[in-house]
C-alpha cells in the first residue's frame, strides 16, 4: 500500500512540476508577445509624420459663427427644463383639482351604504 501511495504522491507532483513549467512557457510567451507590440507601437510612433493640430475658424466653416455658443444653449436647456416642470406642476393641480370632487363623491355613496366597499354592498 505504501508503494501505491508513495507511486501516487510521485505522480501526483510530476503532474504539478509539469503544470509549474507549462504554466512559466505560457506567461513567457504572453511577456514576449507584450514585448513585440510594445515595439511595434514604439516604432510605427517614430514612422509616422507629425500632424499639425487641426485648426477651426468662424470663417473655415460655413455656417459656424450662426450657431449659438455653449453658455447660450446650457441656458436655453435650463429654461426649457423649468418650463417642462412648471407644466407638470400645472398638469398635477389641474387633475387633483378634477380628482377632488370624484373622490368626494365616492365618500358620500360609500356613507350612505355604510359601506367603503370592503364588505358585501347593502341594497
Amino acid at each position: 500500500m505504501n508503494d501505491t501511495s508513495a507511486l501516487g504522491q510521485e505522480l501526483l507532483e510530476q503532474l504539478r512540476d509539469g503544470v509549474r513549467k507549462s504554466q512559466e512557457q505560457i506567461r513567457k510567451g504572453q511577456d514576449t508577445a507584450t514585448d513585440a507590440f510594445r515595439t511595434l507601437t514604439h516604432t510605427a510612433q517614430a514612422l509616422r509624420p507629425p500632424m499639425p493640430a487641426p485648426r477651426f475658424t468662424a470663417a473655415g466653416i460655413p455656417g459656424l459663427a450662426r450657431l449659438p455658443r455653449p453658455e447660450e444653449l446650457a441656458a436655453s436647456a435650463q429654461l426649457l427644463a423649468y418650463q417642462l416642470m412648471a407644466f407638470q406642476v400645472k398638469i398635477a393641480d389641474q387633475f387633483v383639482q378634477a380628482a377632488v370632487p370624484l373622490f368626494e363623491q365616492s365618500a358620500r355613496r360609500a356613507a350612505a351604504r355604510g359601506s367603503w366597499g370592503l364588505g358585501p354592498r347593502k341594497r
